[in-house]
């Protein structure tokens, strides 16, 4: 098996190899929102990033989550005028209590909305 890493499946670029120094040394490969699992040793964590499923085709949306998608995980971006960049969290759908409207992060959805916020999702498990 080869050295080369793939790219990414959700940004296109090539991940970071991390190197954990505990007991053990472990190393895993993460980029954007995935990461992988720790290996003890880099040719593992190559090809567990390399032979990894693809996930499935996901585009950004102004269409926010619903009540369908409760407990999944998605990502939320904001294009900030002030710093000309792209604010991002990610987090599950959920509410507080039965009658709330749904949240990310203890932001409720329908602000997202009127942020004219972009939704992303739901992210593979």
């Amino acid at each position: 098996m080869s050295n080369e890493l793939k790219p990414c499946p959700f940004c296109g670029k090539i991940p970071t190899m991390i190197t954990h120094h505990a007991r053990v040394i472990t190393y895993n490969l993460v980029c954007c929102v995935w990461q992988g699992y720790k290996f003890k040793t880099q040719k593992k964590a190559i090809e567990q990033w390399n032979t990894r499923h693809a996930p499935p085709v996901l585009a950004w949306t102004k269409t926010p989550p619903t009540e369908k998608d409760a407990g999944k995980y998605f990502v939320v971006r904001m294009w900030n005028e002030d710093t000309k960049v792209w604010d991002c969290m990610a987090g599950h759908v959920y509410k507080r209590h039965k009658s709330d409207p749904l949240h990310i992060n203890e932001i409720r959805i329908d602000r997202f909305v009127i942020w004219d916020a972009e939704f992303l999702g739901p992210l593979p498990e």
